[in-house]
């Protein structure tokens, strides 16, 4: 176990000048409390550092913005990532007045989740392995940056506007494709040997790490399955490492679900399984080698999905790649072999302890410590309350009736959400508070401002009308 003496031992050893003290904001960015080495000592890991909450989303609406960010030893590492050695540590967040976890705070919604698990005596730990994907750009991604001349009140007398199709070219061209410079069918394969090594330095576990087929630069990685809070802090750590390691080859990472219409979006699959006593729970002899609970834990994910994908799917553009036509994951049922089912039976290893559920709708514009727990209080519930999730899908079987689908927006999820969310409320894990604040946050930051928007293409459509 990493103890305060080990860090403190550990600065000294690397000429340490810097500490970051690392949160998570409401919609999962990532912040840091940046402080000199020489203030880092014993008694702050013991009491803290405090910090103005209402700087930041999810605490900016408390009466009382006063926190106080509590370094977790376990969490530090050593920024690989240029400039001066930096100590990076993550820390839970804490209310002064009432003395404990603050229940705003992501990850302590994450730690409450993994304890009710506990008091459920379903089992012991839930195991999460995400698969992470991630595109490389040459240029800017915001195109509402570089459209914005391009705008009817920024034309200059007599210019001509874009037809419909340069109009949304235009954003295309703002996200200036990689191109393979290498010879070689792989244009990735330097800066993947790179980001390996990087990440193995900070003591991250990678399973798998591969380019996609396809014109544009993008990558997938598959993470080591760990529990629950361990792979949030894992999964925050790994895209650090990504965006910083891209920019130093002058390329911009993004985990954006749908960068461009034009090129694949980008998902990040999740394994689960449930463990107890050192036994694994998903294994037995039902479909596709799936246990009872097994099929109980899909029955709660396809129950509540729609109102999942209000933290798992949590912006607009993630249902720009939630469509039917690109054969992205969308039908509310189970299968081994269908990729359009939310739920995949993964059959790639023939042992029962590698028996896991993976759920392929997710990505990772997601606050992983809401995701995963989200995800986890509806396995719960399907196994409570024992909900069945019918036969699984078969692609070729066409007298299947019309499919039930994940909503085809962020507006219809959020509905889901308040419509269906007495399941996260269970054991304290959620609050009304939290809930109500992820709700009015989306809809006043996010959806409202972009229904206001003029977008290019609405432009190309209808200026001559």
């Amino acid at each position: 176990m990493t103890t305060p003496q080990k860090i403190l031992a550990l600065c000294r050893e690397n000429d340490v000048k810097t500490v970051d003290i690392r949160f998570v904001d409401l919609p999962g960015a990532w912040h840091s409390l940046s402080i000199p080495v020489s203030r880092l000592d014993e008694e702050l890991f013991e009491n803290g550092l405090k910090f103005d909450g209402k700087r930041f989303r999810g605490w900016n609406s408390a009466a009382d913005g006063d926190r106080v960010a509590i370094p977790q030893p376990d969490t530090a590492f050593l920024d690989p990532c240029g400039g001066p050695p930096t100590l990076s540590i993550i820390a839970d967040i804490h209310d002064p007045v009432a003395g404990d976890n603050d229940f705003c705070d992501p990850r302590n919604v994450a730690w409450k989740t993994l304890h009710y698990l506990k008091t459920t005596a379903i089992a012991d730990t839930a195991r999460f392995g995400p698969e992470v994907e991630f595109c490389h750009f040459d240029g800017l991604l915001s195109a509402h940056r570089l459209t914005g001349s391009r705008y009817p009140r920024e034309h200059t007398p007599g210019a001509r506007l874009p037809d419909i199709a340069a109009g949304v070219h235009l954003i295309e061209e703002s996200l200036t494709h990689v191109q393979n410079d290498s010879g070689t069918a792989d244009s990735t394969l330097e800066i993947r040997h790179e980001l390996l090594q990087v990440i193995s330095a900070c003591g991250l576990s990678v399973e798998c790490q591969h380019q996609l087929t396809g014109a544009q630069p993008q990558m997938v990685s598959t993470l080591q399955a760990d529990e629950l809070v361990t792979m949030a802090d894992v999964l925050m750590r790994y895209k650090h490492i990504v965006k910083r390691v891209s920019s130093r080859h002058g390329l911009t990472a993004t985990f954006m679900p749908k960068p461009s219409r034009s090129l694949p979006g980008n998902g990040m699959r999740i394994q689960l399984s449930l463990w107890k006593d050192d036994t694994p729970l998903f294994a037995g002899t039902e479909y596709a080698g799936l246990s009872e609970v097994a099929l109980h834990a899909i029955g709660g994910i396809l129950k509540h999905a729609p109102s999942l994908a209000a933290f798992t799917n949590p912006t607009t553009n993630s249902y720009a790649r939630l469509l039917p036509e690109s054969g992205s994951p969308i039908n509310l049922d189970y299968s081994r072999h269908d990729e359009m089912s939310v739920c995949h039976i993964p059959s790639h290893s023939p042992i029962s302890q590698d028996q896991r559920i993976e759920f392929r709708f997710p990505d990772a514009s997601c606050n992983p410590y809401l995701a995963f727990s989200a995800l986890l209080m509806a396995v719960i519930d399907g196994i409570q309350n024992k909900i069945h999730p019918g036969d699984p899908a078969s692609p070729s079987d066409t007298s299947t009736p019309l499919r039930k689908t994940l909503p085809i927006s962020l507006a219809d999820a959020l509905t889901a959400l308040q419509e269906d969310h007495d399941f996260l409320l269970r054991g304290d894990v959620f609050s009304d508070d939290i809930l109500n604040s992820w709700i009015r946050m989306k809809r006043e930051e996010e959806i409202e401002p972009l229904r206001r928007e003029t977008h290019p293409y609405e432009v190309s459509l209808y200026f001559d009308v």
